[in-house]
């Protein structure tokens, strides 16, 4: 299911694993924005397991 919100951007990033999280954060730049930034937040999940939809 897709929701648009006028004026809301979500951002989804997958990882291997959060070593290779880990790794990325201590060499990466730190983001720049160039549009206003009125609210955020950020959560992190752990996924066990990935599959086909139908098993």
């Amino acid at each position: 299911m897709t929701v648009i919100v006028a004026g809301r951007v979500n951002i989804f990033e997958c990882w291997e694993s959060e070593e290779v999280l880990n790794a990325w954060r201590a060499i990466s730049p730190r983001p720049t924005y160039s549009a206003e930034i009125r609210d955020g937040e950020v959560f992190k999940h752990r996924v066990s397991y990935s599959g086909p939809p139908f098993d």
